[in-house]
């Protein structure tokens, strides 16, 4: 996959703010991926193994001369080994992963020049079972080794079992490490600099939700419980990144409902509410309160072409807004609704074209205070897949 993309954007001058200069942009992504799968033993022993690399390259010029540049690559190889022992009533699967991955990264402008690496390898054992194919256990165990970042231990558990013949619960509980990004460690601009010494977020959650299915209309209807707690969370902070004191608190609950009422007809729908705090009583940034969609999909008559659409909507949320001398305000950012339609086309077995129109309604919002967003824009493509 690949993106080239040129942009004209607003720029920020200190003791002035935002300002509606000539600064462009230039933003090209390259992404591929390559695996393979081996199976052995009638399909009781599989191995999986895959190398991915990214490259991303963005610049920005001001008059047409470079101002800032960044450029990244991510490099990962990653093995991944199944082992099944089936039985007449319970399955059983363990699992091991291996990854490693090496991240580059350069940020060049006129304030500084950083060149950066990372490594980090990461070893994953999971244990799944199935009863008769009422209730499922995973349990799984990971290690991370970082050359930067205190190296770390996870975890996650989960359960899921059928009450009924149409009711089923499912929990689980996990633990999580995020480690800073290289621009939020290393990163420098006009307005921003990097702090190397960020910590690595942490973080516990847990769900609880039930799960009805209506036979006469093949679907179902979830309604979840969330919770989690964040330690060390990352935020901007001026013109640079900090990591809260507090432990921030995360919680809420989401319905969702997935409706087939014919063959060529699909339908789906969900609704989030969340409630934030970052330990100092304030919502967290960007994290709107009520979120919801639907959507849906026909198949047409030929069994080629397919209709989508949907509505997304975002309710009000809090962001910062700073002033030109880079202090921070809280302001609250309108709700949106998105329409969006897109059609698409199967040739053959191996080519599909497509076509979408996102935010149909060419609705004005902001996701980010004073960053623009994407008018009504359309895209078209060609899928092409197959496998060895």
């Amino acid at each position: 996959r690949h993106l080239d993309s040129d942009a004209e954007i607003d720029g920020f001058t200190f003791a002035v703010g935002p300002v509606d200069d000539d600064t462009t942009s230039d933003n090209r992504q390259t992404f591929a991926k390559i695996s393979g799968q081996l199976d052995l033993m009638e399909g009781n022993w599989l191995h999986k193994l895959a190398y991915s690399n990214g490259d991303t390259d963005y610049t920005t010029y001001k008059g047409g001369v470079q101002d800032y540049t960044t450029k990244g690559e991510k490099r990962k190889v990653e093995y991944q080994t199944d082992y099944f022992i089936n039985s007449d009533d319970i399955d059983q699967r363990v699992t091991f992963v291996a990854e490693h991955e090496k991240e580059s990264f350069y940020s060049s402008s006129t304030f500084s020049t950083v060149n950066r690496d990372i490594d980090s390898t990461g070893v994953v054992l999971e244990y799944g079972l199935n009863f008769d194919d009422e209730y499922y256990v995973t349990i799984a165990g990971r290690r991370d080794y970082n050359d930067v970042f205190k190296d770390a231990n996870t975890y996650s558990v989960a359960f899921s079992g059928w009450l009924t013949d149409d009711l089923r619960l499912h929990a689980s509980t996990a633990t999580g490490v995020k480690n800073p990004t290289q621009f939020e460690l290393f990163g420098s601009t006009a307005t921003y600099t990097g702090n190397a010494n960020l910590r690595p977020e942490k973080n516990k959650t847990w769900d609880l939700g039930a799960e009805y299915h209506f036979d006469s209309i093949d679907g179902y209807i979830d309604l979840t419980l969330f919770h989690s707690d964040v330690k060390n969370l990352i935020v901007g902070a001026g013109t640079t990144s900090i990591n809260l004191d507090s432990d921030s608190d995360i919680k809420g609950i989401e319905l969702s409902a997935v409706f087939n009422p014919t063959d060529n007809l699909s339908l789906n729908a969900s609704y989030t509410f969340t409630d934030s705090d970052d330990g100092a009583g304030n919502e967290l940034v960007r994290r709107a309160k009520h979120i919801a969609s639907i959507n849906g999909s026909y198949l047409l008559a030929n069994s080629k072409t397919r209709l989508s659409g949907g509505l997304q909507y975002n309710g009000k949320q809090d962001d910062l807004e700073f002033d030109p001398f880079y202090n921070s305000t809280r302001v609250t950012l309108d709700s949106y609704t998105l329409a969006n339609i897109a059609l698409s086309h199967d040739i053959n077995d191996t080519v599909r074209v497509f076509g979408r129109i996102e935010n149909l309604l060419d609705e004005e919002y902001e996701e980010v205070v004073t960053y623009g967003t994407k008018d009504i824009n359309a895209m078209v493509g060609i899928e092409i897949k197959g496998g060895l």
